[in-house]
């Protein structure tokens, strides 16, 4: 299935997807309850705002919109209904 209607990019978001799995402990440790854009397998930016992450996601990256990871990182304690 493609994604961004071009192979080599749909590659590179697939390791972007992948690297937020294999880092999900650290993206809780640090952006818990914000917003996150990965690309390159890096945050490129996070805020609470989804609209300033995908702005200044898109600024500072210079590709479209489909090529962007952009996730919410949930508060740890939801995940596992915790109080």
């Amino acid at each position: 299935m493609l994604i961004t209607g071009d192979k080599k990019k749909d590659k590179k978001l697939w390791r972007d997807i992948n690297w937020s799995r294999e880092h999900s402990q650290e993206l809780h440790d640090s952006y818990e309850r914000t917003w996150v854009a990965i690309y390159d397998q890096q945050v490129v930016v996070s805020d609470k705002n989804p609209r300033i992450v995908e702005k200044i996601a898109l600024e500072k990256t210079g590709v479209s919109r489909k090529e962007l990871y952009i996730i919410y990182v949930e508060d740890s304690k939801a995940l596992y209904r915790q109080t």
